[in-house]
């Protein structure tokens, strides 16, 4: 199959045994090892929301920034210093320290507030991104977009852009469809996002599958799959889904509670 080559964070991959502890977490005592940009930069404001890949050399992450308008792209041989991309042509603010790889669109488009919440995988020799995008007047709607690239620097969105967009009226996610996460198992592409209805700040994760990453994303009659307990931790919200499988399981670590104390759960499934 054409695009069975697929390396997905194949570091983890490759570590995970039987005996992994995914429940017991150890900081890195140099954290943290990708910071903000200094004044008048287009990242001065925060980075975040990243996805990471190994290509068998290195570790390359796209990660969301500033006023999470622009995806911004880092290298690194060890995971711990990262090298942000500069565009040696740019060499004033905001663009002098480094550059984003991924704007907004134009006036008028879809995704022309904001690009965020980047989700990488490398199938052959391209790099596909999906991605959360907004559009004016009301940035905090949102859909997800795909884009390629060969080179995780210059990137070229999908003309059927959005790929996924919010449900029906009435459905669990007919609000808006955010921060996407992306896995090829070895036949199909699964996608999890966290979706709002518009009722109070309840936020569930949904997934979609897909036979091929250009091809249309149908919505799992399940979802959602992750749903927030009440009275628990994880209420009202349970959202940014990462996902990896292992061959048997798929693990996912999310985002839970309240927006002013977000904790990081772990669920398991094997489907």
């Amino acid at each position: 199959m054409k695009y069975i080559s697929i390396i997905f964070v194949l570091v983890l991959m490759v570590t995970y045994s039987n005996s992994f502890a995914q429940t017991d977490w150890e900081k890195y005592e140099g954290n943290p090892v990708l910071v903000p940009g200094s004044v008048l930069e287009w990242d001065v404001q925060r980075i975040g929301i990243s996805s990471v890949l190994f290509d068998g050399s290195s570790y390359h992450m796209w990660y969301s920034a500033g006023d999470m308008s622009n995806i911004g792209y880092a290298t690194s041989t060890d995971g711990i210093t990262w090298i942000k991309y500069n565009n040696q042509l740019t060499t004033n603010p905001p663009y002098a320290e480094s550059d984003p790889v991924l704007h907004p669109g134009t006036e008028g488009s879809w995704d022309d507030d904001r690009v965020a919440y980047p989700c990488v995988i490398l199938v052959d020799t391209i790099y596909h991104m999906w991605y959360t995008g907004a559009d004016n007047p009301d940035p905090n709607e949102g859909a997800i977009g795909h884009a390629i690239s060969s080179d995780g620097i210059t990137w070229e969105k999908d003309a059927d852009n959005p790929v996924l967009i919010a449900g029906s009226p009435g459905s669990w996610d007919d609000e808006w469809v955010w921060d996407p996460s992306v896995l090829f198992d070895g036949s199909i592409y699964h996608m999890w996002y966290h979706a709002w209805n518009g009722v109070g700040e309840e936020v569930q994760i949904g997934h979609a599958t897909s036979v091929h990453p250009d091809s249309t994303w149908n919505k799992d009659s399940n979802n959602p799959v992750l749903r927030y307990h009440s009275g628990e931790w994880d209420y009202p919200r349970v959202q940014a889904p990462c996902v990896i499988y292992d061959g048997n399981i798929f693990h996912m670590w999310y985002s839970a509670g309240q927006i002013s104390s977000y904790r990081i759960g772990y669920a398991t499934s094997t489907d």
